[in-house]
């Protein structure tokens, strides 16, 4: 059957009839039918015109499923196939609803509709027939114009799928009068070679090429050439008295030879073991071609050179295909449990059709009990392994004795059966490793094997290791089961875990190394544990934390934090009992939980001070002055990292100096001492790289743009998060490429571009959300919200407060819970809802207070100070708004100035202070043009304006109106003082007053 006619494809082009672009993107384009369809009716060359052209054609063969011309008829069973089709696919009915029109079951339903598909294939494989050979009549193939051999086992009875690239490939070498004479097909036992062989032998185009016949033989490991070649000059109608006569191989041979003379024949050798046997099929002449299947590499490369197909296993769709087809009901009711089922074998064609056809049987007995016991029985490998199916004597694995089942334990078990004690000992040893995808390197095969390498080779040899170039090996997860169920060497676990125990002390630092081996060194944390191996288990925990750490792995962090905690406390090894509460609380300030984080770090201190452990206990003052500032106990936090810079320099401990001076100088931000924070940084600048720790500098840049951020520096800003960026992706830090998104999103909002800030904030919110890092997530999505409210977008805006301050609350950061509050106050504030703007902007500022966060102090003092004055309390007004300006102005961060500024302006308008209201006015409008924060100027400039008007200046007013009304045409989203329709309404103000 031509490969398109795959009925995988047939039913995914159906499932595409609305969309005339997927229509042409179906191997059922090719179709000769098709293309005599596209040129006949003129269509476009473009794939509307192709997708017309297979919908026209497919439409036609249903159209000829049709039983007769009468209307259908629901309740005849011969109707089924085109109904369902028709309805199903052509109208868009559900499967329930023409279910319920025909009265028929939910298995039925889809047997029947499989039935449909089969009838659909072969109406489209007569029509490419009748085009290709026009001269026969319809039904009839051009391979029975001659009378000539076909020696191939018969086709199968279930579809061929998913492996249409591979045959379209082995096919177009066959069909080319240049291509390679000899082809050959290697892979793993069960990976459906000599499906493919089927398919070739079976294909039109083929036996068009190859007239003269199809030989075949299957060799197995121990083939009878003799009789081999004898059954094949028989199908060449060599007289039998003329067989007998030729007693020996190479007799035979020379017969074959000079009797196949200039025939045009393919010649196929199946399942060969040995390459002298396969070579001994060679025996065409020059017309001939030859396909040979071997699960051994060097066979493969003997018999055809580098003419090799390397036949690997299907991938999930198709796997679940193959699957669908014999369990239909499976996918569509448990889809998770066909994926589990498709994994657990390793997407191997073989396993796969015998689950499936156990399955289909239990299935068929209509107790959905059955099929129950049927899913559990394969839950297990020792199962699933021992699945059987009995096959004909022609279909029968050449190797096997007649009437022996197939099964995977049988087929893999024949390679096993070439192995010596020590290839079949290192075979069990391997098992011990993670199956494929996994992969290990050649010395940790020899280190678990302890085999010397040629009995590594031999296994590569014979097909049940993988090699993967240059020195990594895999085995496939069906060959892991059956080796795995087999071993009797404890020691090879235990080599297992010693040698990656040692891999990653040896290869902490070293990402590279640990990303190759990462699933390995997890098999060795789980195998270390069930295998009573605790002082093992703690060492490979404490070795691999930072690499988990730094990849974002926070959920296995935590699993296997959990358990080394257990175990130092059962040792009573407080060294590692420390280092376990030491990685438990850095684990939690970067998930966001501080309490919990402050709980364990403490109790690693006392351990360390106890045990004169100073290193750790530097680390420890680190990580809990972090938790200090994070939890919003700045000065707390700032006292704590002083402290632990004064232990690093006491201790000589110099490499962890930059932590400490780099989170000081992030310190200093949020407490308003810019300067001596840019003095911690270019300290921690200075250190990171004397000690090359890229880490720490990329952290420095970071908090470096976090204070330009602050400062309205936003060329250096950015420049400094590029340069981190440079440093985390090296590193493939998670966590902190994560961080960088938001603060790339606060500087694209900070410079007016609000559509970029969104994206970028979603961004980071889904980002937080699969590491785990609360703070983060709330962060971004409070952020979220100050985008929405600038928006207008009152409901969205108060949603995405109420859900960070709840993950603030949760996780004890009370500089989040404090924006929370402002967020909120300052939006009622805008909506003119003052009752609600003087409780939260109160609360923001009791709590920023306590914090100690000047800028926040200062925009809430300015926030209340107009609600004052618009409450006619203009002298209260005056007094927060000018103390909201001292906090700042020392602090040189110039968009919190300009922002205080403005409020101030706003606040003397209200008492008709027009020469200070000028001045605020005109110092924020000229911070906001220096540092490029044009979208935010129409504030002061509307207030200037204001100014004008109460000074009697009408036309300066006018001018001044028209230029923010100008400014705001340019850029509609500002995240000031007051929302965009407040400074229309403000400006309109001024124009009446004007013409008044």
């Amino acid at each position: 059957m031509t490969p398109a006619l795959d009925i995988n494809y047939i039913r995914k082009t159906l499932r595409d009839w609305g969309s005339l672009k997927d229509l042409a993107d179906s191997p059922l384009v090719y179709l000769k039918t098709v293309e005599a369809r596209h040129q006949s009716a003129g269509y476009s060359d473009s794939p509307g015109g192709h997708g017309l052209a297979l919908r026209d054609v497919l439409e036609k063969a249903i159209e000829d499923l049709r039983p007769n011309e009468a209307n259908p008829d629901l309740l005849e069973k011969r109707w089924r196939p085109y109904i369902i089709l028709n309805m199903q696919y052509l109208e868009g009915r559900s499967p329930e609803y023409i279910q319920e029109q025909l009265h028929i079951s939910h298995g039925t339903y889809f047997a029947e509709q499989n039935r449909a598909f089969s009838l659909l294939a072969d109406k489209l494989q007569k029509s490419e027939e009748l085009l290709i050979h026009p001269e026969i009549p319809v039904g009839q193939s051009a391979i029975h114009l001659k009378d000539s051999p076909f020696m191939a086992p018969p086709y199968p009875a279930f579809p061929f799928i998913g492996r249409s690239s591979y045959l379209a490939d082995i096919k177009k070498s066959l069909l080319n009068p240049n291509g390679a004479a000899a082809l050959a097909l290697k892979g793993l036992p069960g990976v459906g070679k000599t499906r493919l062989l089927l398919e070739l032998a079976y294909d039109v185009d083929i036996r068009a090429r190859y007239p003269d016949g199809i030989l075949w033989a299957g060799l197995g490991r121990s083939p009878d050439l003799l009789a081999l070649l004898g059954s094949w000059a028989a199908a060449l109608n060599i007289p039998t008295d003329v067989i007998a006569a030729s007693a020996g191989p190479s007799d035979r041979l020379q017969l074959l030879h000079t009797a196949i003379g200039q025939k045009r024949l393919l010649l196929i050798i199946d399942d060969a073991w040995q390459s002298e046997a396969a070579l001994s099929f060679k025996l065409g002449g020059p017309n001939c071609a030859y396909l040979l299947t071997t699960r051994l590499p060097d066979v493969a490369a003997d018999f055809a050179c580098d003419h090799v197909f390397s036949i690997h296993e299907m991938d999930t769709d198709d796997s679940l295909a193959l699957l669908d087809y014999f369990s239909p009901g499976l996918i569509s009711t448990d889809l998770e449990q066909a994926r589990w089922l498709v994994s657990s074998v390793g997407n191997l064609p073989l396993a796969l059709i015998l689950m499936g056809r156990y399955l289909q049987k239990q299935d068929q007995k209509l107790q959905p009990r059955r099929l129950l016991d049927a899913l559990k029985t394969l839950k297990t490998s020792e199962h699933r392994l021992a699945l059987s199916q009995a096959v004909s004597a022609l279909e029968l694995n050449p190797s096997f004795p007649l009437g022996t089942p197939l099964s995977l334990q049988a087929v893999i078990g024949l390679s096993d059966s070439v192995l010596d004690p020590a290839g079949h000992q290192a075979l069990m040893a391997f098992s011990v490793f993670p199956p494929k995808p996994v992969s290990f390197s050649e010395e940790a095969a020899l280190a678990v094997s302890n085999v010397p390498v040629q009995v590594l080779d031999t296994l590569v040899d014979v097909g049940l290791v993988e090699c993967l170039p240059p020195d990594r090996y895999t085995l496939h997860q069906t060959i892991s089961d059956y080796a795995r169920l087999q071993n009797d060497t404890p020691q090879a676990i235990l080599r297992f875990i010693n040698y990656y125990a040692d891999f990653a002390t040896r290869y902490s630092r070293n990402f590279d190394k640990l990303d190759s081996e990462i699933n390995n060194l997890l098999a060795a944390c789980q195998a270390a544990d069930q295998q009573n191996q605790p002082e093992l288990f703690i060492k490979l925990i404490n070795a691999i934390y930072n690499y988990l750490e730094t990849r974002g792995m926070y959920k296995i962090c935590q699993d296997l934090l959990t358990r080394a905690l257990e175990t130092a406390i059962h040792l009573e090894d407080n060294d590692n009992l420390a280092t376990a509460l030491f990685n438990i609380g850095d684990l939690g300030i970067r998930s966001g939980n501080f309490p919990h984080a402050r709980q364990y770090l403490e109790r690693s201190i006392s351990i360390c001070r106890a045990e004169n452990n100073h290193e750790l206990e530097a680390e420890n003052l680190v990580n809990l002055g972090v938790t200090c500032m994070y939890s919003g106990q700045w000065r707390d936090g700032f006292r704590q990292l002083k402290e632990a810079l004064q232990k690093d320099r006491e201790w000589g401990y110099i490499h962890k100096e930059g932590w400490a001076l780099s989170l000081l100088g992030y310190a200093c931000m949020e407490l308003g001492l810019f300067q001596e924070g840019f003095n911690y940084l270019d300290q921690a600048f200075v250190i990171s790289r004397q000690t090359g720790d890229r880490r720490v500098e990329g952290f420095t840049h970071f908090n470096r743009s976090e204070i330009d951020l602050y400062m309205g520096n936003y060329a250096s800003a950015r420049q400094n998060a590029d340069i981190c960026e440079s440093h985390y992706k090296f590193l493939g830090d998670l966590r902190g490429l994560t961080w960088l998104t938001y603060t790339y999103a606060r500087l694209e909002r900070q410079t007016g571009n609000y559509a970029a800030a969104q994206r970028l904030y979603e961004e980071a919110h889904l980002a937080f959300n699969n590491l785990g890092d609360g703070m983060g997530l709330a962060f971004s999505i409070h952020n979220l919200g100050r985008i929405y409210a600038e928006f207008g977008q009152v409901d969205s805006a108060l949603a995405h407060y109420d859900e960070a301050q709840f993950i603030f609350e949760k996780i004890g950061c009370f500089t989040g819970i404090s924006q929370c509050y402002y967020s909120r106050g300052l939006l009622y504030r805008q909506q003119n809802n003052r009752p609600e703007a003087f409780q939260w902007l109160t609360k923001a500022l009791e709590l920023r207070q306590q914090i100690g966060a000047q800028r926040g102090i200062a925009k809430a003092l300015s926030n209340l100070a107009l609600l004052h004055s618009q409450e006619n309390r203009p002298e209260k007004g005056l007094a927060l708004a000018q103390q909201a300006v001292q906090i700042v102005r020392p602090s040189q961060a110039q968009p919190c100035l300009a922002y205080v500024l403005t409020c101030l302006g706003e606040v003397c308008l209200t008492i008709n202070d027009l020469p200070q209201a000028r001045t605020a006015f005109k110092e924020a409008l000229q911070i906001l043009e220096d540092i490029g924060q044009n979208h935010l100027s129409w504030e002061p400039l509307a207030g200037l304006a204001r100014v004008a008007v109460n000074g009697g200046l009408y036309n300066r007013a006018s001018s001044l109106a028209a230029d923010v009304l100008n400014r705001m045409e340019k850029q509609k989203y500002p995240a000031g003082v007051w929302l965009p329709e407040q400074i229309q309404l403000y400006c309109a103000d001024i124009n009446s007053s004007v013409a008044v």
